[in-house]
């Protein structure tokens, strides 16, 4: 692991549109590859929830994830989040093409 360059991030947006102001959107969530495993995904997981807690106006969180990346959707799954959809071939990585799972959170 390098010193001075990141290892992990996670993207917290709350929107303030009217009639989704509700709504917490988890994005970017990643850990170096190097760095999983050892619980860092979790801790941004729970830092994120607990800022989403701390803001009180929050009834619904989404993210979406690759199924290919089983820890992560197990990671969600254990703190509650449920998969409400998928989306074919959302995603293209040089000719292969990746689906979503779009998972959601209701507090």
């Amino acid at each position: 692991m390098s010193n001075d360059k990141p290892i992990d991030m996670i993207v917290l947006v709350f929107d303030d549109k009217i009639k989704t102001k509700h709504v917490a959107y988890l994005f970017g969530v990643y850990v170096k590859e190097e760095c999983r495993g050892h619980g860092v995904g979790k801790k941004l997981l729970e830092g994120a929830l607990k800022t989403i807690e701390e803001n009180g106006n929050i009834s619904k969180i989404k993210l979406a994830v690759n199924p290919e990346q089983i820890a992560a959707v197990k990671l969600y799954e254990k703190y509650g989040f449920e998969v409400v959809g998928r989306l074919k071939k959302e995603h293209k990585v040089d000719d292969k093409f990746y689906d979503e799972l779009v998972m959601e959170k209701l507090l």
